[in-house]
């Protein structure tokens, strides 16, 4: 029962796999706008906040924004740090040593 369980979610993992591959070629195609933009803007800013909670309010936008982030992070180009207020959850987001030094040299291309 085990081998098959694990059969089944690698099945799984691998089609995840070929989604986000496909994904990150789509983006690559595009020069990766949006993922130069929040670096770029994290740079600018020291840090970036992103809204992940608030009360009384829908948050549409934020999950646009927050896969860009989860990619940057994976890659080891920035981390975040999730923070608590009495109404709301955001993210915290600053750049790594790598994330720093790949911003800087864009920054330079443009």
């Amino acid at each position: 029962m085990s081998s098959l369980l694990k059969k089944y979610l690698e099945k799984v993992a691998e089609e995840e796999f070929e989604i986000e591959k496909e994904e990150i070629n789509k983006h690559a195609q595009e020069g990766f706008p949006e993922l130069k933009a929040l670096l770029l803007e994290i740079k600018k800013m020291q840090s970036y906040d992103l809204l992940i909670q608030a009360e009384g309010s829908a948050l549409t936008e934020a999950e646009r924004i927050e896969k860009y982030l989860n990619i940057l992070e994976r890659a080891n180009l920035i981390k975040g740090q999730t923070r608590f207020t009495d109404h709301d959850v955001y993210r915290r987001y600053v750049l790594t040593k790598k994330g720093d030094e790949l911003a800087e040299s864009l920054m330079k291309e443009g």
